[in-house]
């Protein structure tokens, strides 16, 4: 999360089977239409829907992977998710450290070319483990300390999905200019199939300067580097996806994540990172969410469930980290 885009960035291979969609004496040709296409794999009725969207048109695939990941209509869609994260340190056992609860909405914006804007707002909470409300202060079992939690805003932006893949936009509509770091599209979707169950994942990968300089922040500070990891799952029912008649498909989620320590936590230049591990859906209603999780959102976020923008600067947590706390003395 924070100053990354953590979720969206995509991979570029399906696995499906083609060589059953090709046609009888078809299968060598069949399988150099599902290599073009970023697909491999075997035969069989149990990957149906990746072979079809496989041999389907970039349109189709686009509508395909709009529908499970919110809408193909102008609707507001929302995400729930809650996980832990974990400390994983050299010579050390890897152990749960604070979970975190997240909550996603995006604004489906389809336009007249045939692509679709996402517009997204994000908020997130961090509780104990044992615990369904928000941490305000908190003993970080890695060094004694006592912290405080930052529960953090990130977006708006915007996804634009095309037949040509996702660039991202700064901003609350479609219109301004790309991110510098996705001026380019990037691939849409990696599908895989098992049985009735398909699934979409987006994987992104980094390596920046830190965003807080160690000479400043030097117990908020890891280093001069920020590597980070991150791998998303949509899955969702192939009968819904194949179905015309849906505008979107019920999906579950599931997110895992390799980063740096959060600021908050205090760890300085401690060798280790975290893994963060989450899972969650896309709600039919926001009367899907927990009630000690809506709390939580509603405490601490509460311009989240309004008709306006919840807020219009675009934030994050490493934009807004410098501007709310001061540097903590070793």
């Amino acid at each position: 999360m924070g100053g990354v885009r953590r979720r969206d960035l995509l991979g570029a291979a399906v696995l499906a089977p083609l060589a059953a969609a090709a046609g009888p004496g078809r299968g060598a040709e069949g399988a150099r239409v599902a290599e073009a296409a970023g697909v491999v794999g075997t035969a069989g009725a149990a990957g149906a829907t990746v072979a079809r969207l496989a041999a389907a048109t970039p349109r189709e695939r686009l509508r395909a992977f709009v529908k499970v990941f919110v809408s193909l209509r102008a609707e507001r869609v929302w995400y729930w998710y809650t996980g832990v994260l974990h400390a994983a340190r050299p010579d050390a056992p890897v152990v749960p450290v604070i979970a975190c609860d997240s909550l996603i909405r995006r604004d489906v914006l389809p336009q007249a070319d045939g692509s679709f804007g996402v517009r997204t707002f994000e908020a997130n909470f961090y509780r104990p483990l044992d615990d369904a409300a928000p941490a305000l202060r908190f003993r970080n079992p890695l060094n004694g300390r006592d912290v405080e939690p930052f529960h953090y805003r990130e977006g708006p932006h915007v996804q634009v999905l095309s037949e040509s893949g996702m660039r991202w936009v700064v901003g609350t509509e479609v219109a301004p200019s790309p991110a510098p770091e996705t001026a380019e599209p990037r691939p849409l979707a990696t599908w895989q199939q098992a049985g009735p169950l398909v699934w979409a994942t987006r994987e992104m990968y980094g390596d920046r300067p830190h965003p807080l300089d160690a000479a400043t922040w030097p117990l908020e500070s890891s280093g001069a580097r920020m590597s980070f990891g991150s791998f998303s799952n949509y899955f969702a029912q192939a009968a819904e996806i194949d179905d015309p008649a849906l505008a979107r498909a019920d999906c579950e989620f599931s997110y895992q994540a390799l980063t740096v320590w959060w600021p908050w936590m205090l760890m300085g230049r401690t060798p280790g990172q975290m893994l963060w591990r989450g899972n969650g859906r896309k709600l039919r209603s926001l009367d899907e969410i927990p009630p000690a999780s809506r709390a939580g959102f509603e405490r601490l976020h509460p311009t989240m469930f309004g008709e306006a923008f919840p807020w219009t600067e675009p934030t994050s947590l490493w934009s807004a980290y410098p501007r709310e706390r001061k540097p903590v003395a070793p």
